[in-house]
Formats: C-alpha cells, sequence, structure tokens
C-alpha cells in the first residue's frame, strides 16, 4: 500500500515503510505496535504519525523559483 494521506498508515498498516525521494530507497522501517481496533485517540498514534511525518519531511527535497 502507498500512502500519502496522514494518520492513515498508521491506522492500517503493521509496518510502514519511510522512502527517500530520488533514488527511491527505503529510510526507515517503523513498526506499529498498537492493539487493534485502533484508535486515532491513542497517544502512541499521535507520536507515530508525528514521526513519520517528521521522517518525510526531513526527506523533502524543496526547489527554489
Amino acid at each position: 500500500m502507498i500512502d500519502a494521506v496522514k494518520g492513515e498508515a498508521v491506522f492500517l498498516a503493521d509496518e510502514i515503510l519511510v522512502m527517500s525521494c530520488r533514488p527511491g530507497q527505503i529510510r526507515k522501517t517503523i513498526q506499529v505496535d498498537m492493539e487493534r481496533p485502533r484508535s486515532r485517540a491513542n497517544p502512541k498514534f499521535g507520536a507515530l504519525t508525528d514521526d513519520i511525518l517528521r521522517e518525510l519531511g526531513d526527506g523533502m527535497v524543496t526547489s527554489h523559483p
């Protein structure tokens, strides 16, 4: 599954692979250690989502006009 929606990967997956831009390589593997059914109100949910967004932000390439 490829996912770009905030939090959806944490909600659905047991393992999340964060990839780099180019070349597309796996930068980090994140294990989602949460019981099912998962709740977005669980503090772990927010922490994992923040970790993923931080990883994605670190790998972003910005262009300047």
